[in-house]
């Protein structure tokens, strides 16, 4: 009897439910004829065509930094080789924007993300100012 996977069939599992029901199926882009369909209906005004929200990407630089991001751009500088040609080392630049209260709707869980982020770097920064002060003035 084979036995199952369960890490792998828990991930695949995972993966399935974070594509957005609009593009389940086909990842994130819908299928070519849907996409000429569209254009074609859309040129002589039929229809209107609104892109689907991208996933929401999170950038964690630790527990108190959990950021909703957007990424801008993102290369691979393969830089080492084994005999196979198989890359063994690489370099990746990504570039990133925060997404803030002014890019997110209130219902998208990024402008909850993104608030706890703004409010408690707030609070380090007056907890920071008072330890400043408190140094200062009493030695």
């Amino acid at each position: 009897m084979p036995q199952t996977n369960w890490k792998r069939l828990f991930l695949r599992r995972s993966l399935r439910e974070c594509i957005p029901p609009c593009c389940a199926g086909n990842a994130l882009y819908p299928k070519t004829a849907t996409v000429i369909a569209n254009t074609a209906l859309a040129l002589v005004g039929n229809i209107e065509i609104i892109p689907p929200e991208a996933p929401l990407t999170l950038f964690v630089w630790g527990p108190q930094r959990v950021v909703p991001v957007r990424l801008t751009s993102f290369s691979i500088t393969e830089q080492a080789y084994d005999p196979m040609l198989n890359p063994i080392l690489a370099k990746v630049d990504l570039t990133l924007n925060v997404l803030s209260y002014f890019d997110l709707k209130v219902t998208n869980p990024g402008y909850t993300l993104f608030m706890a982020y703004q409010i408690t770097k707030e609070i380090m920064a007056t907890l920071n100012v008072a330890t400043a002060f408190k140094t200062r003035v009493l030695g």
